[in-house]
């Protein structure tokens, strides 16, 4: 990517805005902030399968369609945020924003 094309967040994200690289998280309820230079690394993953058991020996799967989205801070902290798959598109503007700023750091 060159650098006229950085990697932003869109204006109109209703759950992440980037302001004096500091991140304003607001999604289901819970807000935080978080400065972006304290953001190590950032990443999805994909829930596991639940088991359940339905019956006497019988164990269930329950394909979850869930989402985890895991910031790992530069003092060792993790903040692990659940969502829907259609919420994930909400946050990959933001992954692409810390991998670029680690990759390209500013000099």
């Amino acid at each position: 990517m060159s650098n006229n094309m950085k990697p932003s967040i869109n204006p109109r994200n209703p759950y992440v805005k980037i302001s004096n690289d500091v991140v304003d998280f607001n999604f289901k309820g819970k807000a935080f902030s978080l400065p972006l230079n304290d953001i190590h690394k950032m990443h999805f993953r994909k829930t596991t399968t639940t088991y359940f058991p339905a019956f006497m020996g019988l164990m269930v799967d329950i394909d979850d369609e869930s989402y985890k989205l895991h910031i790992h801070t530069k003092d060792q902290n993790r903040i692990v945020i659940k969502m829907s798959r259609d919420d994930c598109w909400y946050f990959t503007d933001l992954v692409n924003v810390v991998r670029e700023r680690q990759l390209h750091p500013a000099s």
